[in-house]
């Protein structure tokens, strides 16, 4: 597997997407240099009820809008791109079903799962999760108080026969789960920024200026009588 080869997917409710979700794509897209990440808005969630989420064509739109080039700025890099395979996919929207059809649709191209370590810690609570180093790589960034030791302790404890190599001039340590496949993980800055935040202050009519890019509050602004009663 060469980077040139490698395509990171971050998935996530994106209830709203913000600058946390961003940062983090395109620091794992340099610190890897990957070929793009795919930001993945989750269609119908297994492990969150469906209340208070926008819609999914909402949040492909404020996505979509995130992403928007603003005037007069350089173009952009495409390194962060938006897909909407989620909402083609049986539901509930279950990772093992995306990551499965998504390869299919890549067959030259490897994955590279992105979440944080409270995520990872919880992988045997996911359908078919403890499978999913199978048919994906992971890569893991800390979050909360999941850091370093909590990596190699859910290592140990999913996978005791891992093979854990020592991290590198980078600081990225990496796990062989299998033959082909690797959970790596990356200690990166974590910005304490939430969707729950920017819902709450939103509601409230405070500013989220520089918490999300202008145009997806512009797209809430447009829609803020649907978007109240969804989140309200």
């Amino acid at each position: 597997m060469t980077p040139a080869q490698t395509i990171g997917i971050l998935g996530g409710t994106f209830n709203p997407v913000h600058i946390g979700h961003l940062r983090l794509a395109t620091a794992v897209a340099e610190a890897l240099r990957l070929k793009h990440v795919d930001l993945m808005p989750c269609a119908v969630p297994p492990h969150k009820a469906d209340s208070g989420l926008l819609s999914f064509e909402m949040r492909v739109s404020l996505l979509q809008g995130a992403l928007e080039t603003p005037p007069n700025a350089a173009p952009s890099d495409a390194r962060l791109q938006v897909s909407t395979l989620e909402g083609e996919l049986p539901h509930p929207s279950y990772t093992w079903n995306l990551i499965t059809e998504w390869r299919k649709r890549h067959t030259s191209e490897s994955p590279m799962f992105i979440l944080g370590g409270e995520d990872f810690m919880h992988l045997d609570t996911w359908h078919r999760g403890l499978e999913l180093p199978n048919i994906t790589n992971f890569v893991v960034v800390p979050r909360c108080q999941a850091d370093e030791e909590t990596f190699r302790a859910t290592i140990g404890r999913h996978w005791p026969k891992a093979v854990i190599t020592e991290p590198d001039e980078n600081n990225l340590l990496s796990a062989a789960i299998t033959d082909e496949t690797s959970c790596l993980y990356l200690p990166l800055p974590h910005l304490d920024i939430s969707a729950s935040l920017l819902r709450a202050k939103w509601l409230l009519g405070e500013s989220i200026r520089y918490l999300t890019p202008d145009p997806v509050i512009d797209i809430l602004d447009t829609y803020k009588e649907d978007v109240r009663l969804c989140w309200r």
